[in-house]
């Protein structure tokens, strides 16, 4: 059974597909972000929270999109640095993310003929993996979810959790 936080990384992740499909040129851009998540103001419950998408503080998606993988490379590489480190604290204040989310394409090896497939991949701070997977002539992508993923299965998601404990250390 997904918790409540599961459940709202996975509605974010259906509406970043939904999104691309509407705004951008087939399959959509390659682009790292978060998903953050603060208080709702004036809000009657004081726990209410609002959950939200925002770029990630990298030049990476300034870059030519050609390898998916090499800009993720690159942006880890950069929010790695103390600097952008300290930047990402002092800045979120209250609010707190939940989960970095790499958007990219690829060509399907599984469909002939080939296929351009639009990946969004996240990983949240307690390390539980989540891919949705969209073909072009599909109404919508399809999430898998999985809380123990292996090292090594997804160089996407080896690259995601250590940013998703870089700012929740013991998560």
């Amino acid at each position: 059974m997904l918790t409540p936080r599961q459940q709202a990384i996975l509605y974010c992740l259906h509406g970043m597909d939904q999104h691309a499909h509407r705004a951008y040129p087939w399959p959509g851009p390659t682009l790292l972000a978060v998903l953050r998540e603060a208080p709702v103001p004036g809000h009657p419950d004081p726990t209410a929270r609002h959950v939200s998408v925002a770029t990630a503080p990298t030049t990476a998606s300034d870059e030519a999109n050609t390898d998916a993988v090499a800009v993720l490379r690159h942006a880890a590489a950069e929010l790695h640095s103390p600097v952008v480190q300290a930047n990402l604290v002092t800045a979120t204040g209250p609010i707190r993310i939940l989960a970095w989310v790499f958007m990219h394409a690829a060509v399907s090896d599984a469909v002939d003929p080939h296929q351009m497939v639009r990946y969004i991949e996240a990983v949240d701070a307690a390390g539980t993996a989540y891919v949705l997977t969209r073909f072009r002539d599909q109404p919508e992508g399809l999430i898998a979810v999985d809380e123990a993923p292996e090292t090594g299965a997804s160089e996407v998601l080896d690259l995601l959790l250590p940013l998703a404990r870089m700012l929740h250390p013991g998560a």
